[in-house]
């Protein structure tokens, strides 16, 4: 499992035309009850690389701004596209590629909740979302792009 040292340096490696990262994954910033770890952008060079690391007890929220590239999961290849949302569950490994081509733009966030959270007994951590194959975890949808990009 990748520690923030050791997730930083995997992100240094990557190869990026741009990187904007803000990590929290040593002091966590609690806002009411979210508790958010990390977010970000990356616009990824041709063939870059985020290499297996497996996340820690959080969820992330992977949007594609623009490209295409292959989201693995569990070893699971995912291909995703621009206005793709994908995502990744707590413990889970996670290694993203992108085109050569088509290279990949994409914010990520990193999250959860507080432990007595209804949102994260009841919703976040459901049998139903902790099962679900990766597979049916993206969604293309015009209107979640607009909100994004709107940010």
């Amino acid at each position: 499992m990748l520690n923030s040292g050791e997730f930083m340096e995997n992100l240094d490696t990557m190869k990026n035309k741009f990187l904007n990262d803000f990590n929290f994954l040593m002091d966590p910033k609690i806002i009411n009850e979210l508790i958010l770890y990390q977010l970000g952008e990356i616009y990824c060079d041709d063939d870059a690389v985020c290499k297996t690391h497996t996340h820690l007890d959080f969820f992330e929220l992977t949007f594609i701004v623009s490209g295409k590239g292959v989201i693995y999961c569990d070893d699971v290849p995912i291909k995703v596209k621009k206005n793709d949302l994908f995502v990744s569950l707590p413990f889970e490994k996670h290694k993203i590629i992108s085109d050569s081509k088509e290279p990949l733009r994409y914010y990520f966030i990193s999250f959860s909740f507080l432990p007595d959270s209804f949102f994260k007994k009841e919703i976040l951590y459901s049998p139903t979302l902790l099962h679900l194959p990766a597979q049916l975890r993206v969604h293309n949808s015009q209107a979640w792009a607009n909100s994004f990009i709107s940010l």
